[in-house]
């Protein structure tokens, strides 16, 4: 603080008490001094109209009292100790009064207190590798940092002008951030490209989610995301055989991911890979499928496989074991088909294509069953008509059409 305001500091009022002290010593030596002459040119009488100056340990003539300690000699030290009061308190009035009295010295002690009641606290860390606030605390049942609002605005908000983040939390053990309320945590970024919450594990050594959200009821998610302009939720992962997006249903029946899509260009769930699968489905459990599609309405398609080029398909089934495409057209009671087909083709050239052996006549080696279709390298048809190794096969007779 400067010179100008030194009738409000405490190093300004020590001041002025020292001066009016050294006054009040030069006055005291001044009465001690008449005193004595008036001693000496009067003996002991003394006239009732002239009272000398009482010490502290007298009594008033007219009265029986003790005389108060600021009638006799005025002792420096007790001055100052009852002015050192006055002091502390006159400076709390002036930094009540005048606020910027009360600025810190960013170098000097700091202030340790047990507890603080104020209606305001603005806190500025100068040195770019300080912290304006910082709350620390060992307690199992109370956060460091506990704050409430009772309006309509969030209980804590933090801004950052510059690059960084608004808000961080860092845990090792429970949660980086909490918050309740009609929204618990909210986040909000004016960076392109940057994320309104930003959650990281931390610690290097250390393995769990980045974000988890534990949703409440049959109608709710534990993480909802929504985008009025593009993609509401969006998983990336860098790691080899590992997914972007990945969910699992841990009940006793349920889906890992559910995807409700809406209009006819639309899909329940989109997959692309410009590199290889688009969508792959996985299943370990004998008599099941990796990919299961139902059509639920009245009149539709299980799966629709849209291929492209000469050499493409719409869909293509394989097995290195068994076989690479089946049909069922089961639509009556038990499993039995009643005017349904396994299979129905329809194509521009053709309705169904064979695609020849290498050689001539019918198979003469491997187990065959009764049914199998074979067309061998000359174009001739044969129908086996018994299971058997090689089978019974009798030649399809054509005439030239």
């Amino acid at each position: 603080m400067g010179t100008d305001d030194d009738g409000l500091t405490l190093q300004g009022l020590a001041r002025k008490l020292e001066t009016q002290a050294q006054k009040l010593e030069a006055v005291e030596r001044e009465n001690t001094e008449l005193r004595h002459k008036v001693a000496t040119l009067e003996g002991s009488a003394t006239d009732r109209n002239e009272i000398a100056a009482l010490r502290g340990s007298d009594t008033h003539r007219d009265q029986e009292e003790p005389v108060s300690e600021f009638e006799g000699r005025v002792s420096r030290r007790s001055l100052l100790s009852k002015a050192g009061a006055a002091a502390v308190a006159a400076v709390a009035a002036g930094t009540l009064v005048y606020p910027r009295q009360a600025k810190a010295n960013h170098y000097a002690d700091g202030i340790s207190v047990d507890h603080v009641i104020t209606h305001f606290i603005s806190a500025q860390a100068n040195d770019t590798g300080g912290t304006a606030v910082f709350a620390t605390t060992v307690s199992n049942n109370n956060p460091a940092v506990d704050a409430t609002n009772n309006g309509n605005r969030p209980g804590v908000r933090g801004w950052n002008n510059g690059t960084g983040i608004g808000v961080q939390g860092f845990s090792a053990k429970g949660e980086g951030v909490w918050g309740t309320g009609v929204i618990g945590v909210y986040g909000s970024s004016g960076t392109t490209g940057q994320a309104g919450v930003y959650a990281t594990r931390g610690l290097a050594d250390s393995q769990g989610p980045g974000v988890v959200g534990d949703g409440l009821g049959p109608d709710y998610a534990g993480v909802l995301g929504r985008n009025q302009d593009g993609t509401g939720v969006w998983g990336q992962s860098s790691k080899t055989g590992y997914s972007g997006v990945y969910g699992q249903h841990t009940g006793t029946a349920g889906y890992g991911i559910v995807g409700d899509g809406k209009g006819e260009t639309g899909a329940g769930v989109l997959g692309r890979n410009n590199d290889g699968t688009g969508v792959h489905g996985q299943s370990s459990k004998t008599g099941y499928g990796g990919v299961t599609a139902q059509h639920t309405g009245s009149a539709g398609y299980g799966v629709i496989g849209l291929g492209t080029g000469a050499t493409g398909a719409g869909v293509l089934g394989r097995n290195s074991s068994g076989n690479g495409v089946q049909g069922e057209g089961k639509n009556g009671v038990h499993g039995k088909a009643q005017g349904g087909y396994g299979g129905q083709f329809e194509g521009g050239r053709a309705q169904l294509r064979l695609v020849p052996k290498g050689t001539v006549g019918k198979p003469t080696t491997g187990a065959h069953a009764k049914g199998e279709i074979y067309m061998d390298s000359t174009g001739t048809l044969f129908v086996c008509t018994a299971n058997g190794t090689p089978g019974t096969w009798k030649k399809v007779t054509t005439t030239t059409a």
